[in-house]
């Protein structure tokens, strides 16, 4: 049995694919729409879309499953050889959550482009509230325009040191020279 290298996420769909060329003998090849998937264990998994194979290379697509368990299948193909012969390969593709919580950059930028409607909102008119009271005009604002901006820039700024982090690079910061008396 071949495990293939890659993972299967269970939100994703995702293709594995197999050269049956080790398999064949010299001038064979495997008959197109002959190949079948038949599953061992899917633990989950399902098959959205069609087998494929072209040049003697077979293409799967796999989605679902539980995290932790192994998908195992086996594929049988039909040669072009006289009188033609079957072949089988089994395979396990290893099922694991790559997205099991949102990471800090996610977070930062789901924060920026709430900030970015907070903005659009304002200059809109749609967070500026008016009351008219004993004939004076009110104006209620939930943060003004200089504050929201400032908060974007520090998001900036933090997004900037999260993705720097996330790539494996260090935080560098600024040192400052002068002392306050």
């Amino acid at each position: 049995m071949l495990t293939f290298a890659d993972s299967l996420d269970p939100q994703e769909i995702k293709d594995f694919t197999h050269d049956w060329t080790a398999s064949l003998a010299a001038g064979e090849a495997i008959v197109g729409g002959s190949v079948a998937i038949l599953f061992v264990d899917a633990a989950g998994t399902s098959q959205p879309n069609a087998i494929s194979t072209a040049s003697n290379k077979t293409r799967v697509w796999l989605t679902g499953g539980t995290p932790g368990a192994r998908c195992i299948f086996t594929l049988r193909a039909s040669t072009n050889s006289v009188p033609a012969r079957t072949i089988e390969e089994s395979f396990a593709v290893l099922i694991t959550e790559t997205t099991t919580e949102v990471s800090l950059v996610g977070q930062i930028k789901a924060d920026i482009a709430m900030l970015e409607t907070a903005m659009m909102d304002m200059a809109a008119g749609r967070s500026i509230k008016e009351v008219f009271r004993n004939g004076r005009r009110l104006v209620y604002s939930t943060m003004s325009a200089a504050d929201l901006r400032g908060m974007l820039d520090q998001k900036m700024r933090q997004l900037a040191r999260a993705e720097a982090i996330a790539a494996g690079g260090s935080i560098r910061r600024s040192i400052p020279l002068a002392w306050p008396n």
